[in-house]
């Protein structure tokens, strides 16, 4: 009898689930259809400028939309726009305006009349669709109806001041005249100048790296460190008593395995120590802050500086790589601890762009294919669907989370997972019978201009220059996006006979993409010649023949290292002169004999 009235009960409330569900079944359809209905919604434009007042000929942010957020970051609401009433009775107008998902943006404008300029904000009425979706109410209120018509409305006019006498803006900071220490308040803009980062860690780092150009003009000495024992080694009685001790030579040297990242030197005294020690130091006051072995005694191939610009953030994250094969690790500077890796890196070259972020360009000179690989996409899902873009995830932020690990190889249903596709962002092929020499003579590769506001846009190349007695090839391929593997130029230069029959040793020298040039030296004649980085042609040389001791040293390992800058380049060598010529011409601008009274070098 027990067991049937527990039958019964479950029975009752079964039966009671029944009715109650079958109610709500019935009520909803007629209210899944009053909210589908089409409706109109009232809508308040706005307008406002900063600025104001604000001096003739000076720019003028507007600031305009309605007060209607939109429910995903992709999403906008179209056709705004501005009149602009001037002083004179003349009417400007900005029109074609999209706005962000909060529902406004900005707008820029210059007025160039002296009085007050009368400004509306104008909302065309438009329809709630699939990628347009608005919130009736609040943030969580329900989604307004497909087809709902937005009305259009008018702002309320604003008064735009513009007076003769230009306006203050926000003033410059004087550049420090005393020792100064990190972290610097990021309101000291100009400060940028002197804040640079040494983010090539090995010894073909660039000789010239910017936001350094204002370094103090006399020698300071902050603090010491000593690395190793060195100086003079006080033999006995000996034909060596004036030797110094070893502190590392062209091919056994210490301390060259070595970054700086915000203010904070990080090295290790020699690459081939067991165990191998990094020491990160504050390269203001010379504190230790760590010591340790990175993974199994690896070394760091370099630094970065990633550059954010998501919807919920604007920063830069600093990283230093130590790369083990195809498998990347990132670490933190100020800790030196592990932060994310990467698997699985495609093979090619690393490009970084002008926002720090990573790539790899993969060119098969076999085949003609070629792929520009991005590790920002692989990681961030980019698109106007997904909210993952406001946060850099490596960072642990709200959709990710720290010490992840990504896979640029990753599996599913034996074909590459959607991460690991969308970070091939451009796959192409290029004439590979058009590039004497393949991949062993690229000389200098670019690539910039992509951006988060507009991911399909970029820019670059691939300049290569092959090099023998009797000719000079240089070619370059086009990287800029939807024309990747377009050849720009293939040509050909002759060389002199003297050349060959001199049997001259040709060397490449330098290069400078944003220079547009490349330099061949001829080491016994001890001159230059130009080749344009922009159409591949001979542009100048020979140049008259340099001091004789700059014959020594390998250009190639860094033993003689010329550079280009500023569109000029810098010779030297082992004789103490240093030589500056006119990139443009070949000419000699000046030169600088180091002085040496007592006559000790040859």
């Amino acid at each position: 009898m027990k067991t049937w009235k527990n039958k019964t009960k479950i029975s009752t409330i079964t039966l009671t689930l029944i009715l109650t569900i079958s109610a709500i079944l019935v009520a909803l359809p007629a209210t899944i259809a009053q909210q589908e209905e089409p409706e109109t919604w009232k809508t308040y434009a706005f307008l406002g400028a900063v600025p104001n007042p604000v001096g003739k000929d000076q720019t003028v942010l507007f600031h305009v939309g309605i007060f209607q957020q939109l429910v995903s970051t992709g999403m906008g609401w179209e056709g705004l726009s501005i009149t602009i009433e001037k002083p004179d009775g003349t009417t400007d107008t900005i029109s074609g305006i999209r706005t962000d998902s909060t529902g406004g943006t900005g707008k820029t404008y210059t007025p160039d009349q002296v009085g007050t300029y009368y400004c509306q904000a104008h909302f065309p009425a438009q329809e709630i669709t699939e990628t347009k979706r608005a919130p009736a109410g609040a943030r969580r209120a329900p989604l307004l109806p497909i087809g709902t018509v937005m009305e259009a409305s008018s702002s309320d006019i604003l008064e735009l001041v513009v007076q003769e006498e230009p306006i203050e803006y926000y003033p410059d900071n004087p550049l420090p005249s005393e020792y100064w220490t990190r972290p610097i308040d990021a309101q000291l803009r100009s400060w940028s100048r002197i804040t640079g980062n040494w983010l090539a860690a090995t010894f073909t780092a660039p000789t010239v790296v910017p936001a350094n150009e204002e370094a103090p003009e006399t020698a300071h000495i902050l603090w010491t460190k000593p690395l190793t024992m060195g100086g003079l080694a006080g033999a006995a009685e000996t034909d060596y008593q004036e030797w110094s001790f070893s502190h590392g030579d062209a091919y056994e040297g210490k301390w060259t395995n070595r970054l700086i990242i915000d203010g904070i030197l990080i090295y290790c005294h020699r690459t081939n120590d067991r165990p191998l020690y990094y020491t990160a130091l504050d390269i203001r006051t010379g504190e230790e802050l760590w010591n340790k072995v990175l993974l199994d005694n690896r070394t760091i191939a370099f630094g970065q500086n990633l550059v954010w610009q998501g919807y919920n953030h604007h920063a830069v994250y600093p990283y230093f790589w130590v790369t083990v094969s195809s498998d990347w690790y990132a670490f933190d500077p100020y800790t030196g601890e592990w932060e994310f890796t990467v698997k699985n890196v495609p093979a090619g070259t690393t490009l970084t762009d002008d926002q720090g972020w990573l790539y790899r360009l993969g060119l098969d000179f076999e085949t003609g294919e070629g792929y520009i690989w991005s590790m920002v996409d692989l990681i961030e899902p980019f698109g106007e669907d997904s909210p993952v873009p406001g946060s850099w995830l490596p960072a642990g932020s709200f959709y990710g989370a720290r010490r992840d690990t990504y896979d640029a190889a990753e599996m599913e249903n034996d074909t590459l997972t959607e991460a690991a596709q969308r970070a091939y962002i451009a796959e192409f092929t290029f004439p590979v019978d058009q590039c004497p020499g393949g991949s062993g003579v690229i000389r200098a590769t670019e690539f910039g201009g992509r951006s988060q506001a507009n991911l399909d846009v970029w820019n670059g190349k691939v300049f290569g220059l092959q090099y023998s007695t009797t000719e000079i090839n240089t070619w370059a391929i086009s990287l800029e996006a939807g024309k990747e593997g377009t050849m720009l130029f293939s040509e050909t230069w002759h060389a002199p006979a003297e050349w060959k029959e001199g049997n001259l040793e040709i060397e490449f020298n330098a290069v400078s993409l944003e220079d547009g040039a490349a330099i061949i030296w001829t080491k016994d004649t001890l001159e230059y010649y130009a080749f344009s980085t922009d159409n591949g042609k001979y542009m100048w040389g020979p140049t008259e023949g340099e001091y004789y001791m700059n014959y020594y040293g390998w250009t190639e390992l860094g033993e003689r290292p010329p550079f280009i800058w500023n569109g000029k380049l810098y010779s030297t060598g082992a004789g103490g002169h240093i030589y500056c010529y006119d990139l443009t011409n070949g000419k000699v601008l000046w030169t600088y004999l180091a002085e040496d009274p007592y006559q000790e070098y040859l």
